[in-house]
């Protein structure tokens, strides 16, 4: 960033040049540039209230969205994996941010005192973090858009001769979602059904052992409940 903005001004305009405030600014801005390693003052718009409330609508709505189509589609890999990487991306954006306030901390008393200085650049760090989480949600939030179209597409399937060897459908009716859920929520401390519940749940709610494992590893996963099993065994 510095050697950009320096680059900048190796030929200046005449006019500017002998301007006599032109020095001054020069400095200033090469001593600030090379003070920081990302100069948020200059990259960020300190608009941090609207920033924060874009980033906390769209963080709702990513929810809502994640939650509705791992209930359709619980056996759905892209799905988990586009939830991990927004997981893991917000997860790395927070830790950033956190540096970054440290590192201003650290730097008050070379401020002198000045807390005006440490507010505004706080706020610019604030809002400079809250625009890049911005622009991943809408990322991923067209990701998920594509996801879905694809994924309620209508396909025909291969005519069978025998009905009944027919493969199980992927989706849970609202029945067997009702009936896991309850069973999660009375066990939220340790949700992990050894495979005997899986077994008996599977049964009661008309589905297979496989979606019965993989609902309960998608709803542990959105609920960041993930604790250590508790003499189970998935």
């Amino acid at each position: 960033m510095a050697e950009l903005v320096m680059a900048d001004f190796e030929i200046p305009c005449k006019e500017l040049a002998c301007n006599p405030m032109f020095g001054d600014l020069r400095a200033t801005l090469a001593t600030y540039c090379h003070m920081k390693s990302v100069p948020y003052t200059l990259v960020a718009d300190p608009e941090s209230d609207l920033d924060c409330a874009k980033r906390m609508g769209l963080e709702t709505e990513l929810d809502t969205e994640f939650e509705t189509l791992s209930i359709e589609f619980p056996t759905n890999d892209r799905l988990s994996e586009l939830q991990t990487f927004y997981i893991s991306q917000c997860s790395d954006m927070h830790s950033q941010y956190n540096e970054a306030v440290s590192s201003l901390a650290s730097q008050v008393c070379d401020m002198e005192g000045n807390y005006d200085v440490y507010t505004y650049e706080l706020v610019c760090i604030s809002s400079y973090y809250d625009q890049q989480h911005c622009q991943l949600a809408e990322r991923v939030k067209a990701s998920l858009s594509l996801l879905r179209a694809s994924l309620t597409t209508p396909t025909v399937l291969p005519s069978s001769k025998n009905p009944m060897t027919t493969k199980a459908s992927r989706y849970l009716s609202r029945q067997a979602v009702h009936i896991l859920q309850e069973w999660y929520d009375a066990n939220k401390d340790s949700p992990y059904p050894c495979n005997e519940v899986k077994e008996e749940l599977a049964e009661k709610a008309g589905v297979n052992f496989k979606q019965v494992k993989a609902w309960f590893a998608n709803k542990r996963n959105r609920t960041c409940n993930t604790k250590p099993k508790r003499n189970a065994t998935s």
